[in-house]
């Protein structure tokens, strides 16, 4: 199994509670365009905070490794974004604190965040190359004793069947 680390936890589990306290400080929340309206509570808010965390991780593994492949992940989410907008249209986020318009350049920018948050939380389960070799050669004996075990069990079977007359 993968081990997570510590950190990526803390990160991805702050972003889900903060989203979770916005969710409760703001109270009822929707979307609205032209595709209708629906509301929005507390567990989309929550799981964009997580996303929000991961994304923060990911940023912070990125800025460490140097690694690049962020700004890919980045790129291709914002596209994905600007994408939606130009399918959906335009939208607006609705509640006890008015209303607010979503534009093509709000949605690439969650895209963006949505694209990192990715990339974070690749980076948070990907193991090190020595530990998949590590897993794998474990993987392997653990198969080998199951099937010593089945053919041990298959011969002890076999030795207690009398012969047929």
């Amino acid at each position: 199994m993968t081990e997570i680390s510590a950190e990526s936890v803390v990160f991805i589990a702050s972003g889900a509670a903060t989203g979770a306290g916005v969710s409760a400080t703001v109270g009822g929340m929707g979307l609205a365009g032209g595709f209708g309206a629906f509301g929005i509570g507390m567990a989309p808010v929550t799981v964009a905070g997580a996303v929000a965390g991961a994304a923060a991780y990911g940023a912070f593994c990125a800025i460490a490794d140097g690694d690049s492949a962020a700004f890919g992940a980045i790129g291709i989410g914002a596209l994905g974004g600007a994408g939606v907008s130009a399918t959906v249209g335009g939208m607006g986020l609705a509640g006890g604190f008015g209303a607010v318009g979503i534009g093509m350049g709000t949605m690439a920018a969650a895209g963006g965040v949505l694209g990192l948050g990715v990339y974070g939380l690749y980076k948070a389960f990907k193991q090190e190359p020595g530990q998949r070799m590590a897993g794998a050669i474990d993987a392997f004996g653990r198969m080998e004793s199951k099937v010593l075990e089945m053919e041990a069990y298959t011969q002890a079977l076999l030795a207690e069947v009398p012969p047929y007359r």
